[in-house]
């Protein structure tokens, strides 16, 4: 008789999808064979993860009062309710992919075991980008840093994806070193269309005809993703009478702003198509791929334009430095900052010597660095030892 698979929890704050969810699937399904999994997410917003993970076989669920943002009657519930689920799974271990989910799983393992509900999974923890690096008020950062360090206390590992999160936590005292493990994430090969198949499907949703130069960002659409000073970019380039046709997709609740900036801009060349299931499948439909964000973890959708071998002009946030080299394998902006991205918009375009270069460079890079077996190999050791 073969032993029992070790039971092996996902828990995500939300099931729209972003490099955490991403990152939750593509370890759920190449996993699924070795491990009794279930993946769990809050009910809020789309539910793509759950979806997918359905779809392949593996087991969800969904909390309801998991929510994203701070709301102290849903934060109460939710201890109790992912208690509860956690009573009745009894996993052996907790895979957690956000800060909200980390405290309120950290809370419930902590203050309602082992009297109550007798949680004893081991508890890791993936920091996809710590919250108090994004900008912030002061006191906000202080009090993330504070949940972050109670958390760090009870997990039994942290990962982080990059050198600057790993140095990050330990500056800010999170946890002791020996909890941590730097695991950057690794993608398996993607499926691309075509550029002429991709385009075409592309244009017959969205009619995207006004420009024969395309530039692409996946992002949802938070603050942090900095879409606003891309939007100021194209309008500066209008008025000096260069129009690519800008395509951005995801959702989320900026959009409306980022609606009337774009109108007030009078631009008619920036398109937000929202979610696009398989996005990344499209993306040699573009010349160039462009994240403005004024926060990073390890960007999933980065790795991806990398596979894809796009040319890309990124911010230097987090680790992205790690990831693309300027000038060689990319080109870095300051955050925060539509001047930077104008003069690295108008160098791309200027120079076709430069955007075979970098194409051909982010393509050499996937293979050298972003290795999903590697990543794979190293998150199982760290779940059974």
């Amino acid at each position: 008789m073969q032993p029992a698979k070790l039971k092996l929890i996902y828990v995500v704050t939300q099931g729209e999808w972003g490099g955490a969810q991403a990152y939750v699937f593509d370890l759920a399904t190449a996993l699924k064979d070795e491990f009794d999994i279930t993946v769990a997410s809050g009910a809020e917003g789309s539910q793509e993860l759950i979806q997918k993970c359905k779809e392949a076989d593996i087991n969800t669920h969904t909390f309801k009062n998991l929510v994203r943002e701070i709301n102290p009657l849903k934060d109460i519930a939710a201890i109790f309710e992912l208690a509860q689920f956690f009573k009745k799974e009894q996993p052996s271990i907790v895979h957690l992919n956000s800060s909200k989910a980390s405290l309120i799983s950290t809370v419930a393992k902590k203050f309602l075991q082992p009297t109550t509900y007798n949680l004893k999974p081991k508890l890791i923890y993936t920091a996809h980008g710590w919250v108090f690096n994004e900008p912030l008020p002061w006191w906000r950062k202080k009090l993330y840093v504070f949940m972050e360090r109670v958390a760090g206390k009870i997990h039994d590992r942290i990962i982080t994806l990059s050198q600057y999160d790993y140095a990050a936590a330990l500056k800010n005292k999170i946890c002791d070193q020996e909890k941590l493990a730097i695991i950057p994430h690794g993608i398996n090969p993607i499926s691309f269309l075509s550029r002429d198949e991709a385009r075409a499907k592309l244009n017959s949703k969205f009619s995207i005809l006004n420009s024969p130069l395309w530039i692409i960002t996946i992002a949802n659409l938070y603050k942090t993703k900095g879409i606003e000073y891309l939007i100021d970019a194209a309008a500066v380039l209008k008025k000096e009478g260069v129009e690519p046709s800008f395509i951005i997709i995801g959702s989320g609740p900026e959009r409306e702003n980022l609606e009337l900036r774009i109108k007030n801009y009078g631009l008619q060349n920036f398109y937000l198509i929202g979610s696009l299931p398989d996005a990344a499948r499209y993306l040699k439909a573009f010349d160039l791929f462009v994240l403005p964000s004024v926060k990073e973890g390890l960007p999933y959708a980065l790795l991806e334009a990398i596979q894809a071998g796009v040319p890309i002009i990124a911010t230097n946030v987090g680790a992205i430095p790690e990831m693309l080299e300027n000038e060689t394998s990319g080109l870095l902006v300051p955050p925060a900052d539509s001047r930077a991205i104008v003069n690295a918009l108008k160098k791309f375009i200027d120079n076709q010597e430069l955007r075979n270069n970098l194409s051909h460079a982010t393509a050499r890079q996937f293979q050298e660095k972003f290795n999903f077996d590697k990543m794979l190999i190293k998150t199982v050791k760290l779940y059974k030892y």
